[in-house]
């Protein structure tokens, strides 16, 4: 270790990947988990198709980023929903036989799921939603407002 060490640098040295060094040898590709989870009873409200060009520069993006506290009465466009779905988890490509999302992931492996508490989004019913990824699409799991009285 080198005299700089401390609990952080000692968790990377003793958990880093190496090639050709995995426990047990290698991946096992075969028992991978389903690369999509879906909700196959929840009913489904499709989104609107992503604008997949266009669209501000990202450091402008940046710059002007904000946390708000105090939220505007309109409700937020279904469009806008769909965009930010997109950005998160939204398929951007193939490669290799696999789909590639907006996040990365190790081995394409995508083990992170959306869900949103809707609230005041135009057309649609407020309630608790799963992100389906692959057809763009929210699944109802609780409908009705979830927010503490």
């Amino acid at each position: 270790m080198s005299p700089r060490s401390g609990p952080g640098e000692r968790f990377q040295d003793e958990t880093k990947y190496e090639r050709g060094k995995l426990p047990g040898g290698g991946l096992d590709w075969d028992a991978r988990p389903a690369p999509y989870k879906t909700h196959s009873a929840a009913k489904r409200v499709m989104l609107p198709a992503p604008e997949r060009k266009g669209g501000p520069p990202l450091w402008d993006v940046v710059r002007a980023r904000r946390s708000e506290r105090h939220f505007r009465g309109a409700a937020m466009p279904v469009a806008d929903l769909s965009q930010l779905f997109w950005a998160i988890q939204g398929i951007t490509g193939r490669a290799h036989g696999c789909e590639l999302r907006a996040a990365p992931s190790a081995g394409a492996l995508y083990p992170v799921e959306t869900y949103v508490a809707a609230q005041n989004v135009e057309g649609l019913p407020s309630g608790i939603y799963h992100y389906d990824v692959r057809g763009h699409a929210l699944e109802t799991l609780r409908e009705g407002d979830v927010r503490e009285p």
